[in-house]
């Protein structure tokens, strides 16, 4: 009721409506830690309620060069952009699926890029599709520089905002078995892209969406998803799963 009173009001012409809409974005994020805090669990959690009580191979022990021979990389970077996401998250589930075909938005030194594709690599028929608007012409030259080139085979970026790039990779692939949204972390970005990659989901598809206590995008979306959220805790950020029913 009280979010609804404040929307009524910033929604209304008003010389303070910036301002109002500030107050709405930070009330909409203290709700959000609410609601996600109630329901998160650990990553360990996740993995295992999804794929099973079985044990798993931890990803960085499988693949320690690899992630040795990215870190070299990062720190040889002359541009600093964002960090990694729950990259054993998105490894165990991809794996978990036998995913094939996958989108993400965000990529940055490209760490769950270099994830997906260490996963898919022995598939066949197998792309990931990866969209990113580079934080400007100084840093475009790095995205995506801890993949390696023998894994970029099976890899095409995308360099444009989401409203252009995701229904251009849709194109390519209509359907997939997996998304990660980790791009722009607005109210309004959410709820453009979201719906796209969950329509675009096969039944038995993994959502992902990384720092989802930013808003109350995908607590809000979930509602009409039909599909149980599993909000995975993450030091202080939270992380969204969502399965599409079979």
């Amino acid at each position: 009721m009280v979010l609804k009173k404040i929307s009524a009001v910033v929604n209304h012409p008003h010389p303070f409506k910036k301002f109002l809409e500030g107050i709405r974005n930070r009330v909409d994020r203290i709700i959000g830690r609410i609601w996600y805090s109630r329901r998160c669990i650990s990553k360990d959690e996740a993995i295992r309620k999804i794929i099973g009580n079985n044990k798993y191979v931890s990803f960085y022990d499988r693949f320690k060069y690899e992630i040795k021979e990215a870190e070299l990389k990062q720190k040889s970077c002359l541009v600093k952009m964002g960090g990694a996401g729950d990259l054993e998250l998105i490894f165990q589930l991809c794996e978990h699926i036998k995913a094939r075909k996958i989108i993400e938005t965000g990529v940055a030194y490209g760490w769950s890029s270099l994830t997906f594709l260490l996963s898919i690599k022995d598939r066949e028929n197998s792309l990931l599709i990866s969209t990113d608007l580079p934080y400007s012409e100084e840093t475009a030259p790095y995205v995506g520089c801890v993949v390696p080139e023998y894994l970029r085979e099976k890899w095409k970026i995308i360099k444009k905002p989401d409203r252009e790039a995701l229904p251009e990779a849709l194109k390519v692939l209509p359907e997939i078995d997996m998304c990660y949204y980790d791009s722009d972390k607005t109210y309004e970005g959410r709820m453009f892209a979201y719906p796209l990659l969950w329509n675009a989901l096969r039944k038995g598809g993994i959502f992902i969406s990384d720092d989802i206590s930013d808003n109350l995008a995908f607590a809000r979306f979930v509602k009409g998803a039909n599909a149980e959220p599993i909000v995975v805790r993450g030091g202080r950020k939270y992380s969204g799963v969502l399965i599409k029913k079979q």
